[in-house]
């Protein structure tokens, strides 16, 4: 028996396009014939025929006919047609949304025959149970890629509700004691409080701009921007902005061979990993601690060494130790998100460098990052 393919689709020519581009190669003996609607509800029209296949053009993100044709997928067929979205919308994001809302698969415009019939073919094999084996692996990818999405997007909101209840809590006791005690305090015990609000604040605008430049990078949506930059005030800069940060509890110094000069960097994705690596060599390592910057010229590559004396790393979870929200067995109640080292490594990666790790618990960590002439 021929297979039914209702083609969703409200520009008549388009539609007669899509309907003339439609030969399977899996279905050569019996082409499928086609039903073309403008709406999911005209398919009472097909009498008792049901679908195997609905394809459906979402324009300017409206969802509703695919809504429609979820619905019916739902409805309680013995073989739910398998749904396949096209649009010129091809944004990660709405991506993600259809894939999530049901659809099987999704193709952008303008279409391509050889690849749509070859969709084609896989989704009329899922419509079979007995065939589902016959699953295009692009399918499958994209299905898995759908849930590893899904368990980024589980993982973020389990860390950022952690992380943002402590500064929240901070921000809401201080609001409290100020409403209430603003009148009897002087200004230098107002401003107590309100340093604490901005540095709550700050911390949770820091939180958010981790998760993004994750997205990002794991997106492809990371600009990369490379310029001759001085390496040393680079260093210098940066340094100095977390030793202010760490206080006099902590000393970072830094020791750069002074024949290192311009480099072809991206700036802001140094300062992204000097910020991670030495947050993180200060937050694991015990009040009066030194952390150690080293900084040479190697053979026409540029290298760079942080190192500490704090609580080190198992071996056994150094492997998973670049990926995002993964933190360490060893580290108590630290906070953290577990983002900075995934950021690190995704900004040597855009650097074409190379990252090491050296750790010993309770001995310390030092990570090598080598860059070379020309990313």
């Amino acid at each position: 028996m021929s297979s039914l393919i209702l083609i969703v689709e409200a520009d008549p020519p388009l539609a007669q396009e899509l309907s003339l581009s439609i030969h399977p190669p899996a279905m050569e003996e019996i082409p499928p014939h086609q039903y073309v609607t403008q709406t999911v509800s005209e398919m009472a029209e097909l009498s008792n025929e049901q679908p195997h296949l609905i394809i459906v053009d979402v324009r300017d993100r409206n969802v509703q006919q695919l809504k429609e044709a979820i619905a019916y997928q739902k409805g309680g067929q013995p073989y739910p047609p398998a749904i396949l979205v096209i649009s010129d919308c091809q944004q990660p994001d709405f991506i993600s949304q259809i894939l999530e809302m049901g659809a099987d698969d999704f193709l952008p415009k303008p279409l391509h025959p050889q690849l749509l019939n070859k969709r084609i073919a896989s989704l009329l094999c899922i419509s079979n149970p007995q065939d589902r084996c016959l699953i295009d692996p692009y399918l499958n990818q994209s299905l898995n890629h759908l849930q590893a999405l899904n368990e980024l997007k589980s993982r973020i909101i389990t860390t950022i509700s952690h992380e943002y209840r402590t500064p929240l809590t901070t921000i809401g006791l201080s609001v409290g004691m100020l409403e209430r005690y603003r009148d009897k305090w002087d200004k230098q015990k107002q401003n107590k409080h309100f340093d604490r609000i901005h540095k709550a604040i700050s911390h949770m605008i820091s939180l958010l701009e981790d998760v993004l430049f994750i997205k990002d990078a794991d997106f492809g949506l990371l600009e990369f921007n490379p310029t001759l930059v001085e390496v040393i005030p680079l260093f210098e800069q940066a340094i100095a902005r977390m030793q202010a940060i760490a206080g006099p509890q902590y000393s970072l110094e830094f020791l750069p061979q002074h024949s290192v000069s311009s480099w072809m960097l991206d700036s802001r994705l140094i300062e992204q990993m000097l910020v991670h690596l030495l947050s993180n060599a200060i937050k694991y390592s015990p009040q009066g601690s030194k952390v150690l910057i080293r900084l040479r010229d190697l053979n026409n590559t540029m290298e760079f060494q942080i190192q500490d004396r704090g609580i080190g790393i198992p071996e056994s979870e150094q492997q998973h130790l670049f990926d995002s929200f993964h933190r360490g067995s060893n580290i108590g109640n630290i906070g953290g998100t577990g983002l900075g080292l995934s950021i690190v490594k995704k900004c040597v990666d855009l650097h074409n460098g190379t990252l090491h790790l050296d750790s010993q618990v309770n001995q310390g960590t030092t990570f090598t990052i080598t860059l070379p002439a020309s990313p």
